[in-house]
């Protein structure tokens, strides 16, 4: 009777960790996406900020002269005013990066809970092993209730990509062992 409790709730434990992992999976997916765009408009503020500055340097010191140079000054502050008011009113990616960095962090921590009472299964007594059950349970549901649902079809993809990451992991550690 306690082999089959055991064997059921470690079923259970499983199926939640796969899905949490492939939650993290898709989070940390989202995450690595809007630091790209982030470091993307980072750089192209620097990059106006250099060129806008390097001009500025250049009319003052009357190397350049005209209208057309103070319009490209212009144009290079409001292009870095631009992207930075982008950011946090339109595209808001430093704003979702931390969102993801969030729920990557908290899938985390549930997934080593669950590791430590799935490596500690058959020590806990049944009254023991179901009150972690609920305990996870409850943490899973907090979890899923709240991180950012990631929309089908990109979750979709990312599900698709987690099973060829853990079968090139599969692989790796295989060739590694056999060495």
């Amino acid at each position: 009777m306690q082999d089959c409790i055991v064997q059921s709730d470690k079923k259970l434990l499983g199926k939640l960790r796969r899905k949490a992992e492939l939650c993290r999976f898709a989070h940390s997916e989202e995450k690595e996406k809007f630091k790209r765009y982030r470091n993307w408009k980072e750089f192209a503020v620097v990059l106006f900020s250099i060129i806008s500055a390097g001009l500025i340097g250049f009319y003052f010191r009357d190397v350049l002269e005209g209208g057309l140079v103070l319009s490209t000054i212009f144009i290079f502050s409001l292009g870095t005013a631009l992207l930075q008011a982008l950011d946090h009113t339109v595209f808001q990616w430093t704003h979702k990066l931390a969102r993801h960095e969030s729920a990557v962090a908290i899938w985390g921590v549930w997934i080593r809970e669950a590791d430590f009472v799935e490596k500690r299964i058959q020590r806990f007594s049944s009254d023991l092993m179901n009150e972690k059950m609920n305990n996870l349970q409850e943490k899973y549901n907090n979890c899923m209730s709240s991180t950012e649902q990631i929309p089908n079809n990109k979750f979709l993809k990312y599900k698709k990509n987690f099973h060829l990451y853990k079968s090139q992991s599969k692989e790796l550690d295989q060739i590694t062992s056999d060495d």
